[in-house]
């Protein structure tokens, strides 16, 4: 009876063994073959590094996302905005998220992780001073908020909660409008 139980104890194993292994392979295979996001980076900046982004990209059309990753309809409209970049990166539109959250190494972590699952392969900024320094100078009130910058690197439209409500397809008719002035 020893035997017996000790064989099927075996058999028991080697099965289990042979199925992990299977499994493993099988996520292995599934990983491999999910496309990864390239490219995908948040840089720290403060606010004058940041209006250096907008100045480097003249000639070019500006669209900034303001944003927080604690915000769930933040989160949910980045998903249209990486939609806008994929429909106009490729007429010479340059887009720009920054993220307004607490610069810390546990933030840090969870919006590259964000970013990353998002595929978000445009400039990707996050805030390294105080909230205030940015709402004195961006005077955003409310997220999620955008802003828009002509070839000439000029502010010509903004969007935010502040005064009046606003959709994604109100920004998408403008950076349309704008591509077509080129």
């Amino acid at each position: 009876m020893f035997i017996a139980r000790l064989l099927f104890a075996v058999a028991v194993g080697f099965y289990l063994t042979a199925t992990s292994k299977a499994t493993i392979m099988a996520q292995e295979q599934t990983t491999k073959s999910q496309p990864k996001a390239a490219g995908v980076e948040l840089k720290s900046v403060t606010y004058d590094e940041y209006a250096k982004e907008i100045t480097s990209a003249k000639g070019k059309l500006v669209v900034v996302f303001f944003w927080a990753n604690y915000s769930p309809p933040d989160k949910k409209m980045f998903a249209e905005v990486v939609k806008l970049h994929d429909t106009f990166a490729r007429q010479a539109v340059v887009f720009i998220s920054v993220s307004l959250d607490e610069d810390d190494k546990e933030n840090r972590e969870s919006i590259l992780k964000f970013l990353t699952d998002r595929k978000a392969t445009f400039k990707n900024l996050i805030l390294n001073e105080e909230p205030r320094v940015w709402q004195e100078k961006i005077k955003i009130e409310v997220l999620p908020a955008f802003l828009l910058f002509g070839r000439d690197g000029k502010q010509v439209r903004r969007f935010d909660f502040g005064e009046h409500g606003y959709s994604i397809g109100d920004v998408q008719k403008v950076v349309e409008e704008l591509v077509k002035k080129q």
